[in-house]
């Protein structure tokens, strides 16, 4: 069975994504970034890296004051993310995961994002997105266009912070901050600003996000 590691701050915040994994068939477990070297080249298949917190400033050359109490744990992550680059291991980044992609492959993120909507967990805000047809988002989606999603980010980025080797994939149809990426070097990095885990809060076909992670993670 094909082995997906999880990065998520805790074991919390990893079973909802290792929830949806499993709904396809593969084993799904919370990565321990101390042992991720060999973990990475030894047993796993794919990885899910998620959200949770904002990320520093201070990760992508940007003097900030901002606490961020998972900068260690970004920090190591963003290692995690780049050696499975290197090795074309699929990914799938997931809200703050989409943004550590980006830093990981020379991209920034926007400072200020005060005037973009946004809300709690317990009260998720809805937007429309518009998704390019063409593009590997919509051919696992099934469609391209426009659909409703959750709004729970409090950070993101548009084409001057994104990293030059992705290509966006899907803006919000409000403020053009771009909501999903992907990469065409690899055969499956794909980042989505959304949080599809939340299942009743996105369309039904984002749960194919995770079928295809599975399906590209068996490929030799």
């Amino acid at each position: 069975m094909l082995n997906i590691g999880v990065l998520a701050i805790n074991p919390e915040i990893a079973s909802e994504y290792i929830n949806s994994i499993k709904s396809w068939e593969a084993n799904a477990f919370h990565m321990t970034l101390e042992n991720y070297n060999s973990e990475i080249s030894e047993s796993i298949n794919g990885i899910v890296i998620g959200g949770s917190t904002i990320v520093s400033g201070n990760l992508y050359g940007i003097e900030s004051s901002e606490i961020v109490p998972s900068d260690d744990y970004d920090k190591t992550s963003i290692e995690v993310l780049k050696k499975a680059l290197e090795k074309n291991i699929p990914i799938l980044g997931i809200c703050r995961g989409m943004h550590l992609l980006n830093i990981a492959m020379g991209g920034t993120l926007i400072q200020d994002l005060s005037r973009h909507s946004h809300a709690s967990l317990e009260e998720p805000f809805y937007h429309h997105i518009w998704i390019s047809p063409g593009s590997k988002l919509a051919t696992v989606l099934g469609s391209g266009g426009q659909v409703r999603v959750n709004s729970l980010h409090f950070k993101g980025f548009r084409e001057a912070q994104k990293a030059q080797r992705l290509i966006a994939s899907a803006y919000s149809v409000d403020d053009f901050l771009i909501e999903g990426i992907e990469s065409p070097e690899h055969k499956f990095v794909l980042g989505i600003q959304c949080s599809p885990e939340r299942q009743e809060e996105v369309p039904r076909q984002f749960q194919q996000l995770f079928e295809a992670l599975v399906y590209f993670s068996g490929l030799q």
